[in-house]
């Protein structure tokens, strides 16, 4: 979901599109679930969770599928627009939960529109077997 309750940044998703796009075959382990080990970003409750879920969707879905972006856009500039609606109204702010998500939000868009986005090379993929690639996910928290 948009708001950032699902488990994942999209790094993993990434770098599965892109192995996939280079010939490789990529599965997927629902179960597994991997940590990065002291960020402070660990855990679906943090504002940097929500911050870098909210900001990254965009940017992967603007890079691999321009008509999922285009859903996905739609829905974060909707959102948007309600966080900036209630931030006007406040006297003290949003709270942290809210804030993350709209900054998450507000530099997604900035960034999936920045120019050269779509040009910049993404890293080489060599160290998967064309035939037996696994990439580990989070199956869910």
């Amino acid at each position: 979901t948009l708001h950032g309750e699902a488990g994942i940044y999209y790094e993993s998703a990434d770098l599965s599109f892109r192995a996939r796009a280079a010939g490789f075959l990529c599965g997927c382990v629902p179960d597994a679930v991997a940590y990065n080990e002291g960020t402070e970003a660990q855990g679906v409750d943090s504002m940097h969770h929500r911050y870098y879920f909210n900001r990254n969707r965009l940017i992967f879905w603007r890079k691999h599928d321009p008509d999922v972006f285009a859903v996905v856009e739609a829905e974060a500039r909707r959102r948007l627009r309600e966080l900036e609606e209630r931030l006007a109204m406040t006297e003290f702010g949003l709270d942290a939960t809210d804030e993350s998500i709209r900054r998450g939000l507000e530099a997604g868009l900035r960034e999936a529109h920045a120019p050269g986005l779509l040009q910049r090379p993404s890293p080489e993929i060599g160290a998967f077997c064309p035939t037996d690639a696994v990439l580990l996910q989070a199956g869910g928290v």
